[in-house]
Formats: structure tokens, sequence, C-alpha cells
């Protein structure tokens, strides 16, 4: 019986005949605290196969931008070194502009058996099960992410005490008990190379801007300064919690002025720490220790429980049917403002506290979760309930490190009524949702103290000068207004005028789509032709830029 074959689900596939055995990381970018790696290492032992730790990352994931990609590149660049280190067969795999192909699919046919971590969203799991097709390769999906297996859920939980009760005694049982035995003992074949389809990236010498310009991504949403991806930095920043704020968690947690929360979440999103790791060492550190474990352990697993026996979690179908009935009899109900998309996306609403929500994701790539909780409530207030909805999974996932994530899910879902319970009397446009505004949080928060909180980071009062048409340099100064940047123009000409006809390219489409739901622009079968407020908005930013020089 493999370690562990308690937390293992497994797709079986033809008969074994490939040469090794495939592990596919993906969410568990690690190799300590790695039930996926262990499981790997124990079948090489097993059937005597040597073992690869397949690594790459795809242009093709919901969201993909050079945020994301930095941030998992930066993450490999530590699993690398500990892979050499530990004597494990590593190869890491960027997809760009000649670098393209089904090398996965090609590596999983090879393969004995292929490993990988069991995460519930929607596009892995697609993935997997493509996989798994293609292959006809046995794979083990193993849950490397929760204390208490997500197989263990009969049915998706729905409330927070009951799954809390439900799982109180096998919770305690496992943290205290859980174990991995040493990497050491597991590995073989060091001598054996693997032949790869495709040429590794050399993570020691890589040079990540240079490599993610070939890269088919939204290259608009900038890699955040301060969370470098990485084991490394993740341990860094736990101990560092650990030593000045763990063990007055519980008093510290709802204010973001007092900095009292880990910000381990992009990391435990991407597996570079373990959450069993935390856990474990949050023992000792008394009330505030035990708040954490009830954030970590409750909430984080609820979520990622509910989100494996719910086919489509970002679905508004996924709300409880109390939630649906409620929001849908409101969604009619007068609203004083409603935004597009693209106004969410640049922070430019009539609320203060909000925008600097925003702000916090655009250029931080985090939330503090209690102003998260406002920040997706009051979309309600301004739009369809539907709309709402998917707008907030969409700015979140868009910009925050732990998007995509089951706890996103969770977290976002929550503010319509996931988890929760009807409150009475119904009112205007919430219903019986639990209300909550950004108004009433501003009234417990030093919002001027945020704002420079949020603000100050180290682009402000730089400047650069864009060599490139006017519309472009448009495009630019856009991107960079929210880090306080100040664009100027080196244009071939000073005359502005609108495109009418786009590259067919990832980047383009993103684009068109959000100035279409804008109202800037309609798209037609010639091309696209530009709104009298588009032409007003496009206009009125580049009378803003001033040229070199001025």
């Amino acid at each position: 019986m493999l370690h562990f074959d308690d937390r293992t689900r497994v797709i079986e596939g033809g008969l074994p005949s490939g040469d090794f055995i495939l592990y596919w990381m993906r969410t568990a970018v690690r190799i300590d605290h790695n039930p996926a790696l262990v499981t790997a290492l124990e079948l090489g032992k097993i059937h005597d196969k040597p073992v690869l730790v397949y690594h790459a990352v795809s242009e093709r994931y919901p969201f993909a931008s050079a945020r994301h990609h930095t941030f998992i590149i930066e993450g490999a660049q530590d699993v690398s070194k500990a892979c050499q280190a530990a004597g494990i067969h590593y190869a890491f795999h960027v997809e760009r502009k000649g670098h393209r192909g089904p090398h996965l699919e090609t590596l999983a046919k090879q393969a004995f058996a292929v490993v990988t971590e069991d995460m519930p969203v929607p596009f892995l799991q697609h993935w997997t099960e493509y996989i798994a097709e293609k292959s006809d390769t046995t794979m083990y999906l193993v849950d490397t992410d929760c204390l208490v297996p997500m197989k263990l859920s009969r049915k998706a939980p729905t409330r927070a005490f009951q799954f809390r009760d439900r799982f109180k005694s096998e919770r305690e049982h496992r943290l205290h008990n859980i174990d991995f035995p040493p990497l050491e003992s597991l590995v073989s074949h060091n001598d054996w190379t693997p032949i790869l389809p495709f040429t590794p990236v050399k993570l020691e010498t890589i040079d990540i801007p240079g490599l993610l310009k070939d890269c088919a991504i939204d290259h608009t949403i900038l890699p955040v300064h301060h969370t470098k991806g990485g084991s490394t930095k993740a341990q860094n920043r736990w101990s560092h919690f650990k030593d000045t704020h763990l063990n007055r968690y519980h008093k510290l947690r709802n204010d973001p002025l007092r900095k009292g929360v880990s910000r381990m979440s992009a990391y435990l999103h991407y597996g570079m720490i373990s959450s069993f790791q935390l856990a474990k060492e949050s023992l000792g550190y008394g009330a505030g220790g035990e708040k954490y474990r009830d954030e970590l352990l409750i909430w984080r697993e609820l979520a990622h429980h509910w989100c494996s026996k719910t086919p489509i979690p970002q679905h508004w179908r996924a709300l409880p049917e109390w939630a649906r009935t409620t929001l849908e009899k409101h969604s009619n109900d007068t609203r004083e403002d409603v935004y597009s998309w693209y106004q969410l996306r640049s922070s430019d609403t009539t609320d203060d506290l909000w925008n600097l929500c925003q702000q916090s994701l655009s250029i931080q790539g985090e939330l503090h979760n209690n102003l998260r909780m406002s920040w997706g409530k009051q979309l309600i207030l301004w739009g369809s309930p539907r709309k709402a909805l998917r707008m907030a999974l969409d700015l979140n996932n868009r910009f925050a490190l732990d998007g995509r994530d089951p706890s996103s899910y969770g977290g976002i879902l929550w503010c319509f009524g996931l988890f929760d319970r009807p409150f009475k009397p119904e009112t205007s446009i919430w219903g019986s949702i639990r209300p909550r505004t950004t108004e009433i949080h501003s009234k417990r928060l030093n919002v001027i103290a945020y704002q420079e909180q949020i603000q100050a980071h180290p682009f402000n009062d730089m400047t650069l000068t864009v060599h490139a048409e006017p519309f472009a340099v448009c495009l630019v100064a856009q991107v960079l207004a929210q880090y306080g940047v100040t664009v100027y123009s080196h244009s071939p000409k000073m005359e502005f005028s609108l495109p009418t006809h786009f590259e067919d390219n990832h980047q383009s489409k993103l684009l068109i789509g959000a100035w279409n739901e804008a109202g800037w622009l309609t798209r037609n079968d010639d091309g696209i032709t530009w709104t009298a407020e588009g032409e007003r908005y496009f206009e009125s930013r580049w009378s803003k830029i001033r040229p070199a020089g001025q």
C-alpha cells in the first residue's frame, strides 16, 4: 500500500508498459511535505522505474498573464535546485513561440504511470481527464492540499460549523500524526537520463522578462514587486509572521492597517509551501494559532471539499437555491450606479474604498480578506446579481496571485450566499443575502491611512518615454497610471487616430472584448467600429499625455 493511499484517487488506464513514472507537477511546487512526490517515488521504487518530474507553464490557463507566469517560474527555480540536490530528475518547460507542442501528452504515453495533484479547479480537472483519455495511462491523483482528504466528503459541505464538527476527530488525529518518509530513502535510478520531446528551460540562467515576451499571455497584468515566487520566499514570509504576529492573529487579522495576516495565500495556491507545515507549526501559539488553524483547516478546506463535489464551482447555479432565488427576485431593483467591467478593472468608480481595494488587487496581487468580502458584496449594488458574480470572479482571478483557487471560489461565492444562511427581513437589492457595503466598512477603517498603504510602492513618480504610435502610447499609459508612472510620448506623429484592425492574437482579443463590453466599440465582419464614447475616452487620455522633453 502507498504511504498516502488514503488521499489518492486512481484513474485506471491500459496495461502498464512505460519506462518511467511521470510526476506532472502543478499545484504542489515543492519537494518537502509533498504527498504527490512521495507517491511518485514510491511507485518508482515498487516497479523499479526512474521518476521524472515534469513541470510546465502553459499559455492556455485562464487569465494567463505576466504576473502569474513570473510567479510560477520563480517557484520553478527553487524546485529545480531542490530536485537537483535530492537527485530527482526534473524538467521545466515554458510554452511560447517556437516551443509549443503536446509534450505532456507525449510523456504521459511513454510513462508507466502518471502522478499529479488532485486539485478541484475546473480547467485542471479538464486537463487531467484529457491526458488520462489520450494516454490511456493509469493516473494517481493525490490530495496535497487538505489535511482532511477531500475524498472523505461524500457530498458538498454547505456550512462551516457542520464541516468543523463532522471531521473534528479526523482533523486532530491527522494534525498530530501526519508524517512524510525521507525522500533519500525513495530516490533511485540516479544514472538515468530522460529523453525529452522539448528542450528544458535553464532556470539557473533564465531571463524571465525576455522569455515572457514570446508567450501569448496578458502582458498588461504586471508582476508583483514585493511577492516573489518560490519555496524560499514562502518560508521566509512564514517565519517572519510566526515570529511577529501569529500569537496575536486573532486580534489583528480583521484590520488591514495592522498587517496582522500571514499573506501566505499565493504560496499556498501554487503549493510553494504546505498547509500541513503551517498547521503543525501554528501549534503552541495560543489563541492566535488556534484562529489561524480555523481559517486554514476549516474555511480553506471547506472550500476545497465543496469544489471537489461541485462540477462548475464558478457558475451561478453553484450558489444555494435560496440565494439564487432571492437575488433574482431583486435583480430589477433600482441601482444608483452601474459600471462596466473596464471601469471596475481601472478602479474608476465613485467609491473611494472600493477603488483602493481594486488597486490592491491590480498592483499588489492580493486583497486583505476582510476587505475582499466588502469589495465583492459591493458589486451586487452595481449591477445584476449574475453579472456581479462574473465580475467578482473575473477581477479576483485575473489580478490576485491566489486566484483560480478553491478558496477564491469559496470566498467570492460567499459574498452571494454560499456557506451562509438567509437574513430576514428581505431588503431592497440584497433580498435575504447578508448585506455588507464599503460605505459601512469605511466607518471602521481609516481610509486615508489605507490609501497611503496601497499607494506606497516604488513606482510612484517614475517617468517613461514611449516610442510608438499615439494609440499604443495611450495603452501603455493606461496600464501604468495605477502605478503612478507618468508616461511621455516620443511618437512619430502627434495626430491621434483609432485603429480599425488588430492582429488576430490572444492579447488583441482580450482588449477588444473589454472595449466592446464597455460600449467603446462594436464588432462586425469587416473589423471594428468605434463608438462616440470610445472615441471620447481615448482622445481624452491622449490629450493628457505630454510630448517627451516637456
